[in-house]
């Protein structure tokens, strides 16, 4: 099953200024790597300053094999001029990541269960909000994080910024997003993700 890496880091104003451009270098090798299936990238709505970078990695083993491969650090270490802060790395097996991550617009959101609640039933709220999505034709992909266990990468693509709100307003919807709220914490955040082409 693929394995979905999300990178997100307080972008440099060199990233905010030019990121397309100043990804290229090292984007062009990592897509060269066995295993990486595509890369997307972009500036978080909310804020303006917080980068995504989301690889697809056809096994988390590809991944490894990166990490321990001989120049990978220098490989990585061309990221640091982009970077205004520590990045943060989660990785997520996902089905079927792509209609979330080439939508128009693309929601990360990190779902935690709490203290006291069970993870099981917070798989269960995911699954009938990946199911009720599913059926209006609205592309998402939800997976454990291996960093942090009980926390869930969800992804969601939307047409546009107005149509998350407009269906969270839906009956069936305001039931889930209770139930998630009593089961977890939800952070989240949307951006306009670039495929990366070499």
């Amino acid at each position: 099953m693929p394995v979905v890496e999300v990178l997100t880091f307080p972008a440099s104003e060199d990233f905010i200024s030019d990121r397309s451009a100043l990804l290229k270098p090292v984007l062009d090798r990592l897509i060269q790597v066995e295993g990486c299936l595509s890369i997307y990238h972009g500036l978080q709505f909310e804020d303006g300053k917080t980068a995504y970078l989301a690889v697809v990695w056809e096994t988390y083993e590809h991944h490894l094999k990166l990490i321990e491969t001989k120049g990978s650090d220098a490989l990585l270490g061309t990221l640091k001029p982009l970077l205004a802060g520590a990045p943060e790395f989660q990785h997520a097996e996902m089905e079927n990541p792509y209609g979330a991550l080439s939508a128009p617009v693309n929601e990360f959101a990190y779902i935690t269960v709490k203290e006291g609640q069970s993870k099981e039933d917070l798989i269960a709220t995911l699954d009938t909000f990946h199911q009720e999505l599913g059926k209006i034709g609205i592309p998402q992909a939800f997976g454990e994080s291996r960093e942090k266990p009980g926390t869930f990468v969800v992804l969601v693509g939307w047409k546009n910024k107005e149509a998350h709100g407009e269906l969270a307003s839906q009956e069936e919807m305001l039931k889930i997003f209770g139930a998630l709220g009593t089961l977890s914490t939800v952070e989240l955040g949307h951006a306009d993700l670039v495929k990366h082409t070499v």
